[in-house]
């Protein structure tokens, strides 16, 4: 595997290790803000803006960074946390999943850099005049005799880039193809996801990430587990259509693609009905061989399949009834609504905590605004975070 980093954040930590770690979240965040995926209401510097997240468990970076200890990648986060480079969120469906989501402070900043185009960033980035330790040597620790970590960089001649690159925008990311660079991960080689996977790379569009969060119970498509035969492939067509007569090597390998696909006998017979309903089909044994292995049948029956999982999830979201317990506010909420639409507390919050959102919705708008950004800042300030917000929610007189 091949593993980049951009100097900038490099030189800026004294680490290469850090801007490793870093370039790969870039990489996915603006995968995800390719394909409009995940992007989520977060606070940032005391106002809620609109960022595009990737998603990682630590268990997960370790499989990726297989040179990194678990301790010195959640190092580097921290680090990456606290010089304000990266915010940490948490939008997971439930509280045992130990997925963390990660967004770009100055989004804009770093994805332009990522695609060649030159601009400042909105806020300098500090800088750090006392070298950090470098845990390089450390890193190495987990290597077996001679292997070692791939790093490199490359120079690229900026006046090449054409005015094109200065106007890059979401809507053409699409069908953008990323610029060959020393910070960028190769196009034409392999990606990692974030969960490890190796993927080949497809012109055009990004990569899939696959990692993702740890979904509720029964709430997934689960793949058919059970192994296809070539006899029982037979038995369920004869079954199907007595007259459908098919070369006998169609079979095996009909098995092993079904197998790839990790579906089963019910996708052989969503198949022949899906065939047999078009009129228009002369030489039905022949046309059924022709198409079988074509991957768009797949991405059909798997896209109905999520059809109809959606309509049977609307119709289990229905609304009930539900009054705050901080403003008293009453309205209808399905199991969608995070929080109150008076007061924006979460819904059913802990019962400890209701005395200090009581004192936030009574608080006036100026004040709040102090406190937001104070909020923040602490937020972001490291060490003991827990005791600097409860002196600051005394301070404001939201707790006794």
């Amino acid at each position: 595997m091949i593993h980049t980093f951009d100097t900038e954040v490099a030189e800026l930590f004294h680490d290469a290790n850090i801007a490793t770690i870093f370039q790969n979240l870039c990489y996915w965040i603006l995968h995800n803000k390719t394909n409009d995926k995940n992007q989520k209401l977060i606070e940032i510097n005391g106002s809620l803006v609109n960022r595009y997240f990737t998603y990682n468990s630590i268990q997960a970076f370790v499989q990726q960074f297989p040179y990194y200890s678990k301790k010195q990648i959640e190092t580097y986060l921290n680090k990456l946390r606290e010089r304000g480079l990266i915010v940490k969120g948490n939008f997971n469906n439930t509280g045992f999943d130990r997925t963390c989501w990660y967004c770009l402070v100055d989004e804009q900043y770093w994805i332009d850099k990522y695609l060649g185009v030159s601009k400042k960033p909105s806020t300098p980035l500090p800088i750090d005049e006392t070298p950090q330790k470098d845990d390089t040597e450390d890193s190495f620790k987990h290597y077996s005799n001679s292997e070692t970590p791939v790093c490199f960089t490359e120079s690229i001649d900026t006046a090449s880039l054409t005015c094109e690159n200065e106007t890059t925008s979401v809507e053409n990311l699409q069908s953008f193809h990323f610029p060959k660079r020393g910070n960028a991960f190769p196009q034409n080689g392999k990606s990692i996801s974030p969960n490890g996977e190796m993927h080949f790379s497809k012109t055009g569009n990004p990569f899939p990430q696959t990692g993702k969060p740890i979904p509720d119970i029964n709430s997934y498509l689960k793949p058919n587990n059970k192994q296809n035969t070539a006899s029982a492939i037979r038995t369920t067509l004869q079954n199907l259509d007595p007259t459908l007569i098919l070369d006998s090597e169609f079979y095996p390998a009909a098995a092993d693609y079904l197998n790839r696909f990790r579906v089963g006998e019910e996708y052989l017979i969503w198949f022949y009905n899906y065939l047999k309903s078009s009129k228009q089909i002369k030489n039905f044994s022949g046309y059924f061989f022709t198409v079988f292995f074509r991957e768009v049948y797949i991405q059909r029956y798997q896209a109905q399949l999520l059809t109809s999982k959606k309509s049977l999830d609307e119709k289990k979201d229905l609304l009930k009834e539900y009054i705050c317990p901080v403003c008293g506010y009453h309205e209808q909420i399905t199991q969608a609504t995070r929080s109150c639409s008076e007061c924006d507390s979460p819904i059913n919050p802990v019962a400890d905590d209701i005395p200090r959102l009581k004192g936030l919705y009574r608080m006036d708008d100026e004040t709040k605004e102090l406190y937001i950004s104070a909020r923040s800042q602490a937020l972001r300030s490291g060490g003991n975070v827990s005791d600097k917000l409860r002196d600051l929610d005394r301070h404001f007189g939201l707790v006794g």
